[in-house]
């Protein structure tokens, strides 16, 4: 809570509590933190760390030191998880499309497969029946051959 607003020609440092400086014309403005403890309606509208800080270090200053260095500390931790976040988030989405392209190549790679199991299917068909059509002329010519053979014999004369 930042309440103290006055003009001052001196300059006032602080090394845990806010302390805000302008200038305006030939004029020095300085807004410091309040050292007026905090009502309890105060801190219930106004739930922040930084409020926190500022009522603990106004009545021990230490405190408010290591309050701070807490504050400070669980920024980098959240900020080192939002990092965390992002990359996992990234690494997911690179192997998400990794996964996309692998099955588009196995999907190539599948109809490649089916495409030459059925070449080999039809190739060994065409072999079967062109066996199969072999053997059945073998069969025809010696039947015509047997049958032709019988009829020369029928329809020669007979010998006496």
């Amino acid at each position: 809570m930042l309440k103290h607003i006055y003009k001052s020609t001196h300059c006032y440092k602080s090394t845990i509590l806010l302390v805000r400086t302008w200038t305006e014309g030939s004029d020095v403005w300085i807004q410091k933190v309040s050292s007026a403890p905090a009502t309890r309606l105060d801190v219930i509208n106004l739930q922040c760390m930084d409020e926190l800080i500022r009522q603990v270090t106004v009545n021990c200053a230490e405190r408010g030191l290591l309050l701070l260095r807490v504050r400070d500390e669980l920024r980098m931790t959240i900020a080192a998880y939002q990092a965390l976040y992002e990359s996992s988030v990234a690494f997911g989405l690179r192997k998400a499309l990794q996964a996309e392209v692998g099955k588009a190549n196995m999907e190539v790679r599948i109809q490649q497969n089916k495409c030459e199991v059925n070449e080999k299917k039809e190739i060994d068909r065409k072999a079967y029946e062109e066996k199969k059509h072999a053997e059945e002329i073998a069969y025809f010519t010696r039947t015509n051959k047997q049958l032709k053979a019988q009829l020369e014999a029928f329809l020669a004369p007979a010998k006496k």
